[in-house]
């Protein structure tokens, strides 16, 4: 949900209702292998931790909350964008060590994000912030590009302090993609997520997985990351990332394992790069 959506006097929100539908599509995923999710909502897109949790409770998955904050342009709140780097790196550790609120959720990733055209100073700020939160937590980063600018996310997170290994730039599939610019945020030691599977006004899905074949066959199999860029309960009008998109969840492990194995790449293969990777990521 877009920072603000709220506040729009217009929208009538069941609560009741999205929490049947975000139960109904975890529990499709959950039926087609899927036992434990990361929600990647940071603080500023309006993360519901009680939300997450009846929600985790009633489908029987396990699910990953997030702390950390959106770009400037779509997230942050005066509120953020005042506080220093200290600030608000302590504010991502006391949702990490103590919990969210008194909801009894604590954190268990970081996640940033940076606008389209250039990384802004409010969020170079909070690269910072979040590389300060995971030297003092340990907890893996996770981050959103838009369009690009993976290479500067991992050069000021690395040079902030951050383990190169437990930190994963997200987004790189997207239509900018090519191999000179994985190979350029790999040299920092991180890890490149492949995590808009389904979403075709990006690479289409084929292109997508030949892409990951590619990888594999280079020997990058434990620097890779799949997921979806999916919603399963967003208030307000849909974006345009929604719009025709795939059920959340399960489409990961049909339609694009089936689009993988035209590339030699079986579902089993899939399979370790869900488990395995995240397992060391979050190890």
């Amino acid at each position: 949900m877009r920072e603000g959506a709220l506040l729009d006097s217009r929208l009538d929100v069941d609560r009741s209702d999205n929490l049947a539908l975000a139960v109904e599509r975890l529990v499709a995923g959950r039926d087609v292998g899927i036992r434990t999710i990361v929600d990647a909502t940071p603080i500023d897109l309006h993360r519901d931790a009680t939300f997450i949790k009846e929600a985790s409770e009633a489908a029987g998955i396990n699910i990953i909350c997030s702390t950390g904050l959106y770009t400037e342009t779509d997230g942050q709140p005066a509120h953020f964008k005042k506080m220093s780097a200290a600030e608000q790196s302590d504010l991502f550790v006391h949702e990490i060590n103590e919990g969210i609120g008194s909801t009894g959720v604590r954190a268990g990733v970081l996640k940033c994000a940076t606008s389209q055209h250039a990384i802004t100073p409010a969020e170079a700020k909070t690269l910072e912030a979040i590389a300060d939160a995971q030297y003092r937590t340990g907890v893996p980063v996770i981050t959103h590009t838009s369009a690009g600018h993976g290479i500067e996310q991992a050069k000021i997170l690395t040079e902030a302090g951050a383990r190169p290994g437990r930190v994963m730039i997200g987004h790189v599939d997207h239509k900018y993609s090519s191999f000179s610019y994985y190979e350029r945020i790999l040299r920092h030691g991180v890890n490149i997520a492949f995590d808009r599977c389904g979403l075709q006004v990006f690479p289409p899905g084929t292109m997508r997985a030949a892409l990951i074949a590619g990888l594999l066959d280079l020997g990058l199999g434990d620097r890779l990351f799949l997921s979806m860029d999916s919603v399963s309960v967003h208030i307000g009008p849909p974006s345009s990332l929604e719009i025709g998109a795939p059920d959340p969840l399960v489409y990961l492990m049909t339609d694009f394992s089936d689009m993988l194995a035209a590339y030699g790449v079986s579902h089993e293969r899939m399979i370790e790069l869900l488990t395995a990777n995240p397992g060391r990521l979050f190890g």
